[in-house]
């Protein structure tokens, strides 16, 4: 075998484990990306639940609440936590 040959194989393995490598590191980089955005749209899913839930409630008179033992002061807390066991109008 020639010395370039050699020379040539030699620079095919480095630049194969240069591009595993590469590839590593933009697999991990796509997965953190993507990892990000799903949070994001998760985040922002929550926060349209919440929005609708107190955009529902508020557009309850003051009776109904009081039917349903919610006062108006307590809608932002409910919709986003909920109601549970603790709450002494459950």
């Amino acid at each position: 075998m020639s010395r370039v040959n050699m020379a040539i194989d030699a620079f095919d393995d480095t630049t194969g484990i240069r591009r595993a490598a590469q590839r590593q590191i933009l697999s991990t980089l796509w997965s953190t990306v993507a990892a990000s955005v799903t949070n994001m749209l998760a985040a922002y899913a929550e926060w349209r639940r919440i929005s609708r839930a107190v955009a529902e409630l508020d557009a309850l008179s003051d009776h109904m609440l009081k039917d349903i033992g919610i006062a108006r002061h307590d809608i932002v807390r409910i919709a986003r936590d909920g109601r549970d066991a603790t709450d002494i109008r459950a």
